[in-house]
């Protein structure tokens, strides 16, 4: 009996597995494919920088909505940009290897090779590209390349120009190799190595004065060339900015110097107008903007307001002007002596010389903590006042021939008709100060690309209208606007 029942419990047990099994049979199974992700491990170098970079637009973040424990957020990363990150490190390019005995100089300058917008890495620079601006050796590296030739003979020390992303390999004891293989960053610096197994290298960023670091290094004394020539020029700023005693001719003609400071340009004709009682000239060229200058009792110019947020006041001492500032900030300084007015900003020192009414460019000195630092303060560009055909010239000329210019007066009192004619880069401009057939006073700029025309009418020295106007190339100038120029006079 309990036989048969334990044959009857096996049956329907066995019967129960068999539906379960068909009715499994019958429902399809789909399985989901799992996509493997690869996973990129690229060993860094020896002696690799980071670079710190926001996370570009291209990576998305997904929070999980997972209840209780959430898990971290998810970044998913765009194919272009897996693929940017992953090749920054270059693994084909350069490795240079340096031999132990004679000591090797390197002058490294690799430029950004990547292309931040498009994700993208530039190719490896030829020789031939050295040739180009972008790539060629020039400026503090090309002076201190120069320089180190010039101490330390090839003959005793191997050089090196390293432009490409390069690896270095050092054979000395500590294997201080240095890696320039990260495309992302921009590669500037020297590295000194006296050849021998047990000496560590001297490597930096710091270019200016390499030949006393290398020096120092090799236990020996040099100087650079030209330390003396920057200890000249610092001696010659601090004296620029230093005031005497200036030339009587000076104060009536700093009016226009100011505007000329301001606005780079002369909106009013200061040098043919007479000033005296008037405390402010407003010009609206639309009707909207507003231009106002302010005059002290004396004619002088001490403030100029745009109507915008530019409002600079205009400070005088011993009857010059002293400092022009902004909102509680100095941001010029003025200097004289004799005929010569020196400027000084944040960022550079100009001289300017004063023959007849006319102020010419002297001399300019960059004056930032950097140019200091890297002993080079004096433009490069040289400026020469020349006499040529009855007309005083203004001659620029620079080592690049590209920056070379000239600006010749036909006089230099402000005498009408005035002609002022500009070169620059093989191109010309000219600009006439002369009476109209009206009698009144009309100063035209001409160029091949832009033309433009000003016509004051003056009645006693104060404008009593104002037109300008403006064509392109060779068309007719357009219709006159008429520029509205309100006047208030001291009691």
């Amino acid at each position: 009996m309990r036989l048969k029942e334990n044959i009857k419990k096996l049956l329907l047990i066995t019967t129960a597995v068999l539906a379960v099994l068909t009715v499994s049979a019958q429902k399809k199974v789909v399985k989901k494919k799992i996509k493997p992700v690869k996973i990129y491990v690229v060993p860094p170098p020896p002696i690799v920088k980071k670079v710190d970079e926001p996370a570009p637009p291209s990576i998305a973040i997904f929070e999980s909505k997972a209840v209780g424990n959430p898990a971290p957020p998810m970044i998913s990363v765009s194919p272009q940009e897996a693929k940017y990150e992953r090749e920054k490190i270059c693994t084909d390019c350069d490795t240079l290897v340096l031999e132990a005995g004679k000591p090797h100089i390197v002058i490294y300058d690799v430029k950004w090779m990547s292309d931040r917008e498009s994700r993208t890495y530039r190719k490896q620079p030829t020789e031939v590209d050295l040739r180009t601006d972008y790539y060629g050796m020039r400026g503090l590296i090309k002076r201190e390349w120069d320089e180190l030739q010039s101490n330390f003979p090839s003959s005793d020390i191997n050089y090196h120009h390293v432009y490409r992303n390069t690896y270095i390999k050092v054979p000395n004891v500590g294997k201080q190799d240095l890696s320039l293989l990260d495309r992302q960053e921009r590669h500037e610096g020297f590295l000194f190595w006296n050849g021998k197994p047990e000496a560590k290298i001297l490597q930096g960023s710091k270019m200016a004065q390499l030949t006393e670091q290398i020096a120092k290094a090799r236990g020996v004394a040099k100087t650079s060339s030209y330390y003396a020539s920057f200890k000249q020029d610092s001696l010659t700023v601090e004296k620029l900015m230093q005031t005497t005693q200036a030339d009587e001719n000076i104060q009536p003609n700093m009016n226009a110097f100011l505007q000329d400071q301001i606005l780079r340009e002369y909106i009013l004709p200061f040098q043919f107008m007479d000033l005296k009682n008037v405390s402010s000239i407003t010009l609206q060229p639309n009707g909207k903007e507003q231009f106002t200058f302010k005059f002290n009792t004396l004619g002088q110019l001490v403030e100029y307001i745009d109507g915008r947020e530019e409002h600079l006041i205009i400070a005088y001492q011993n009857n010059l002007p002293f400092t022009i500032s902004e909102k509680g900030t100095v941001k010029k300084y003025f200097y004289y002596q004799g005929n010569t007015v020196s400027v000084k900003d944040p960022y550079q020192l100009k001289s300017y010389k004063l023959i007849g009414k006319v102020f010419f460019d002297s001399i300019r000195y960059a004056t930032e903590k950097k140019d200091y630092e890297e002993l080079q303060i004096k433009s490069r560009g040289v400026y020469q006042i020349a006499k040529q055909n009855g007309q005083t010239c203004l001659e620029y000329s620079s080592s690049d021939d590209r920056l070379a210019s000239t600006m010749c007066y036909s006089n230099n009192q402000y005498t009408l008709p005035l002609t002022i004619t500009e070169t620059f880069g093989g191109d010309q401009q000219t600009r006439t100060f002369s009476t109209n057939e009206n009698g009144a006073l009309q100063m035209e700029n001409v160029n091949q690309y832009k033309s433009s025309k000003r016509v004051y009418t003056l009645e006693n020295g104060i404008i009593k209208a104002f037109y300008s106007t403006q064509k392109r190339g060779e068309s007719d100038y357009a219709a006159p606007n008429a520029v509205q120029v309100s006047y208030t006079f001291f009691k």
